[in-house]
């Protein structure tokens, strides 16, 4: 019997090995406040403080779409998302403070070293924007292998069902171990990715320390990509259980129906062949009318319909727990019931 767990939904767009993108989408600074420009001795004082606020300004908006980020995360424990949070907000306050004191300084001499002191001294981009993405993708990465946790469960079931109906599961439950594997490897680098970035700070201009830094992030970096594929390995190993089961399950599970063929109104006894035990499923009568059946204890199950107008019916046997794209994927059987008009 099939799961009815809809794959798609568990793995498509919600985590992706190219997902993480480390750049962030920002209002750029005014040409002349460029770092190259900061060399330029004809820059006044009024282009020294206007500078520093388009610098301060573009930083503190970044800042709070990080903070957003962090407020939808859900899965790494609230403690990583407080440290988080806690450092951006310390980074806000002293930008606010700092553009509050360059406004104030009265000369081109004192004011130089504090706008030249932002992009060295408040890694917005070199550490915290790389350090809040990586959590965030991992975040998706953990709701995925819950998902997946959800569906091997589901799974077993079915094969576990199958089982009992004497087919050989062999190769779905070296499948399932397979995906028990690759999800609980998942976790563990999805974990180690967090654990790696959640206590950086900013280096304040210790070259070791940024060294030190950029290594963290790329390893984070490596054990998403390690996480990518062993959840796309998981998500593998469950098609080809579903495959397995569907492939079994519409080989064996039918249906049959006794006349095919009378007159109006014409009385039709539907049995299930095959059905797994406690498994229910749906017999659509092709006049608009459906029935449940299901098998139990190796008894078939029985519904019986009639027909009281002519025409040809096609009745069908479908497996209500399949979740899938395609028309009529879920159907096990047909069988095409003709009625004749009255004596």
């Amino acid at each position: 019997m099939t799961t009815s767990i809809n794959y798609r939904k568990v793995v498509v767009g919600l985590f992706v090995a190219g997902a993480l993108v480390l750049g962030l989408s920002v209002q750029a600074a005014p040409p002349e406040c460029s770092r190259v420009a900061d060399n330029d001795p004809n820059r006044t004082l009024e282009e020294w403080r206007a500078c520093g606020k388009a610098r301060v300004d573009m930083r503190v908006a970044d800042l709070g779409a990080l903070n957003v980020k962090i407020q939808q995360m859900t899965r790494v424990s609230a403690e990583v998302r407080s440290t988080l949070s806690g450092a951006i907000n310390n980074q806000v306050l002293n930008l606010t403070t700092l553009g509050t004191l360059i406004q104030k300084t009265d000369t081109k001499e004192a004011v130089r070293p504090l706008v030249q002191s932002i992009p060295l001294d408040y890694r917005i981009y070199m550490l915290f924007n790389p350090q809040v993405r990586i959590t965030a993708t991992a975040d998706k990465a953990m709701t995925v292998t819950i998902l997946l946790t959800e569906l091997h469960t589901k799974l077993k079931a079915a094969v576990d069902a199958a089982e009992a109906q004497n087919m050989d599961v062999s190769n779905m439950r070296a499948n399932l171990e397979k995906m028990s594997g690759n999800i609980s490897n998942a976790q563990l680098r999805t974990s180690a990715a967090v654990n790696a970035v959640k206590d950086l700070t900013p280096d304040g201009g210790d070259t070791a320390k940024k060294d030190a830094n950029l290594q963290a992030l790329t390893s984070a970096r490596a054990a998403l990509d390690e996480a990518a594929a062993l959840i796309t390995g998981a998500r593998n190993n469950a098609e080809a259980v579903r495959v397995e089961l569907g492939s079994s399950n519409t080989a064996r599970v039918s249906f049959t129906a006794k006349p095919t063929s009378g007159v109006a109104p014409l009385s039709v006894d539907f049995a299930l062949v095959n059905g797994a035990d406690g498994i229910m499923y749906q017999i659509q009568f092709g006049d608009g009318a459906t029935a449940d059946i299901r098998a139990g204890g190796g008894v078939l199950s029985n519904v019986t319909h009639v027909y009281p107008q002519p025409g040809a019916y096609t009745a069908k046997l479908r497996d209500t727990a399949r979740t899938c794209a395609l028309i009529d994927c879920d159907v096990l059987a047909r069988v095409v019931i003709t009625v004749a008009g009255y004596r």
